[in-house]
């Protein structure tokens, strides 16, 4: 089985570079421009290994489609990629009553393969110490 990867970004230059860089290391890649599509395969509990999100979008952005995706995938690695120079601190802490969380780790854009893949495998490495430690 491949691994599943999710990319939720609406620029279609970062969209096709991922998708590229995810297919050629044969992940079976998914994408989607505005959040609100990926939504509806979150709640059919549509198996994911990876997902890489912009964090800088509207009207969901990335912070908040974290928490909605926490919500039923606790513990799948989440990386957040964007130009912010402040990676998105100042979009994070806006008092506004959305429900955000933080991403595991978040990339600069512009991505580099190597820094991606260093990320997922050492996510994907957390992700399987947890599941190990929490089977019975």
């Amino acid at each position: 089985m491949l691994a599943r990867a999710f990319i939720v970004d609406p620029d279609p230059t970062t969209v096709d570079q991922l998708m590229s860089m995810l297919t050629a290391n044969n992940f079976e890649v998914h994408f989607f421009r505005d959040p609100s599509e990926l939504l509806p395969l979150i709640a059919k509990k549509e198996p994911i290994h990876v997902l890489i999100t912009e964090l800088d979008m509207t009207p969901i952005d990335g912070f908040e489609l974290i928490a909605k995706i926490r919500e039923h995938y606790p513990a799948i690695p989440v990386i957040g990629i964007t130009q912010l120079k402040d990676y998105g601190h100042e979009q994070f802490a806006q008092n506004d009553g959305k429900n955000r969380l933080l991403p595991d780790r978040t990339l600069a854009k512009p991505l580099f393969s190597d820094e991606v893949f260093e990320v997922i495998n050492h996510l994907s490495n957390q992700f399987q110490f947890h599941q190990q430690k929490e089977a019975p």
